[in-house]
């Protein structure tokens, strides 16, 4: 895309999130889900969903009506390794892919996800059922839309991924488990709908099937038991009850289908090449930096394996396992509140996403949404006010008081009975016993 198209997208982008950043958030998701990672914007190949982020975060921090949050430790930790990174660069003859990797996607989903309205996570949702129904459309058909979508750019996908020699839903992600993992997030927003949740979330997993990827399969249905048994509100957790029981079938069906004795042999060298990986990688690993061999292509080579599937292990060989630790500081804050019981559907989204996270690495656009709704989870954690598992948020009124639980020292107009006025105030109001 040339410089002129991609810099006026972004100014229109600017422009819309000023005045309702609702509205701009969303269409940062849209870039999200419809545009392929290697589309370049302008002459430096800037991803997509990065330039679109830092238009929309500019556009929020404009905003009059932008969130207030308080800063967290996450926010340092994350703050802080983008420093440290950009320092390799600068100093360390790191690639500068690395830094605008860190900082443009990274950094800024981030901090999307901090500022988004409370809105967002509903539109996060209502727009992931649309990419789950495209999945479905692409694994039924076999139809890949990005099929000649700009087939020069780097990292351009064909589409042909299979596994036991059925093709697998990528839609605009590039990867099945890009794909299955950024539809499985949004599956506890889903679960929050005023109406359609059910149907909603039965398409979410349908679509995270067409991966036909174990992490992405597992995520959803981590993310829907917990959602079930830690935020649903009573009245709705006979009809959550259903689509747990669905989503068990169908995952049980597909991992079945995926990894019957005919095809045994890929999960164990999948399974093998993934200890593999971790024999050879750990011997190298260092605080800070990576043992480099060089940059070939604008891209780090590393000492042991080139391919990692674990996001962890990835970050620790690219940048030591102390900036690591800080890059990955919200997820680490969201498990660390979900052991003491505090939870979120955002935070629900985050820890169902374990098993991709301990089986890929950051990839494709996944990384983005992944970020997004880890900055969604703090924020959110920060607003809750009832902590404890498997309680909702307390109710309030405008007067700040809880119907359900009166303020003694207000009285409740609805148990007083102006035929038996109390005696004691009626006293006081005539200036006292005569």
């Amino acid at each position: 895309m040339t410089t002129a198209v991609a810099g006026a997208a972004a100014l229109v982008l600017l422009l819309v999130t000023i005045r309702r950043p609702t509205a701009g958030v969303a269409a940062w998701v849209a870039v999200l889900v419809l545009v392929p990672h290697w589309t370049p914007m302008g002459p430096a190949g800037v991803r997509p969903v990065a330039l679109a982020g830092v238009a929309v975060l500019i556009g929020v921090l404009a905003s009059r009506h932008r969130v207030r949050v308080t800063w967290s430790v996450a926010d340092s930790a994350l703050v802080l390794a983008g420093a440290v990174v950009a320092i390799f660069v600068a100093f360390g003859g790191y690639p500068t892919s690395l830094v605008a990797n860190v900082v443009g996607v990274l950094l800024v989903s981030y901090a999307l996800g901090r500022l988004a309205p409370q809105a967002a996570g509903t539109a996060f949702a209502v727009t992931m059922v649309g990419v789950a129904l495209w999945g479905i459309v692409e694994f039924t058909t076999g139809w890949y839309a990005f099929a000649e979508w700009m087939t020069s750019a780097p990292g351009y996908v064909d589409g042909n991924s299979d596994r036991g020699g059925v093709l697998r839903s990528l839609g605009a992600f590039g990867h099945p488990i890009a794909y299955g993992a950024a539809v499985a997030l949004a599956i506890p927003f889903a679960l929050r709908f005023r109406r359609f949740a059910a149907v909603s979330v039965v398409v979410l997993v349908a679509g995270v099937a067409t991966s036909l990827s174990r992490g992405p399969l597992l995520a959803a249905a981590l993310a829907v038991v917990l959602a079930v048994v830690v935020t649903s509100r009573r009245e709705r957790k006979q009809g959550t009850l259903l689509v747990l029981v669905l989503a068990g079938v169908g995952v049980a069906i597909v991992l079945q289908f995926i990894y019957g004795a005919d095809d045994r042999s890929t999960l164990d060298r999948s399974t093998d090449t993934r200890l593999d990986q971790l024999a050879a990688t750990v011997p190298h690993l260092r605080a800070f930096g990576s043992e480099r061999i060089g940059v070939e292509d604008g891209q780090l080579v590393t000492a042991g394996s080139d391919v990692i599937d674990n996001t962890l292990l990835r970050l620790s060989v690219n940048y030591g396992v102390v900036v690591a630790i800080l890059l990955l500081a919200a997820v680490l804050l969201v498990i660390g509140k979900a052991v003491r019981g505090r939870w979120t559907p955002a935070s629900v989204a985050v820890v169902a996403q374990l098993p991709v996270l301990a089986t890929a690495s950051l990839i494709t656009q996944w990384q983005a949404a992944l970020f997004f709704v880890s900055g969604m989870a703090v924020t959110s954690l920060a607003r809750a006010r009832t902590p404890g598992r498997g309680r909702a948020p307390a109710r309030v009124n405008s007067d700040g008081v809880n119907p359900a639980r009166p303020n003694p020292a207000r009285p409740n107009p609805a148990r007083v009975n102006p035929a038996r006025p109390n005696p004691a105030r009626a006293a006081l109001a005539s200036g006292g016993p005569r």
